[in-house]
């Protein structure tokens, strides 16, 4: 009896343009460790801006930037 080749779906073969993986998730590295930190929150401030915290898996330093959004204008 031979075995026929899984098929995969047009889904999983097609490239989605809109994934959930934000490009934010591996933008910062540790200035101790020189290791990729964690995306470990996001809020938004008064402004309409996010203030986004980054955290170390390996020393426990925390990092936090501001991200400015530009106007479509």
């Amino acid at each position: 009896m031979t075995s026929k080749p899984a098929r995969q779906s047009a889904k999983e073969l097609s490239v989605s343009m809109n994934d959930d993986r934000s490009p934010l998730l591996d933008l910062m590295n540790c200035i101790v460790c020189d290791q990729t930190m964690k995306l470990e929150k996001i809020d938004p401030d008064d402004g309409g801006n996010d203030l986004i915290q980054y955290r170390c898996k390996l020393c426990g330093r925390i990092e936090r930037l501001r991200l400015f959004r530009r106007s479509r204008e």
